[in-house]
């Protein structure tokens, strides 16, 4: 869920799902929240939870320039693998969308 509903405007998104996973007992739970307080950064928060397994947050921010976009994601939780992830994007051809 977006909102603003057009994408060169939204500052807020919000994703909720769930996953199961065959040979696993249960269903995995994600959501996230995705905000824009400027138009080139966005601050991310999701949370996954399975109840047999472990629940955990995870935090992020992006950046964006021009046609390149820079991420930076973060898993602090110690139930988990602690994991640190980079990721950079560049926008070729289109309409200057992403």
């Amino acid at each position: 869920m977006r909102f603003p509903h057009s994408a060169d405007q939204t500052f807020l998104t919000v994703s909720v799902a769930n996953e199961k996973v065959f040979g696993v007992d249960g269903i995995r739970y994600k959501g996230g929240v995705e905000a824009y307080p400027l138009k080139f950064l966005a601050l991310r928060w999701g949370y996954t939870y399975h109840q047999n397994f472990f629940s955990a947050a995870r935090y992020g921010v992006g950046i964006r320039f021009h046609k390149f976009q820079l991420d930076y994601a973060i898993s602090p939780s110690k139930l988990t693998d602690r994991s640190y992830q980079v990721s950079f994007g560049v926008f070729l051809w289109g309409a200057g969308k992403y």
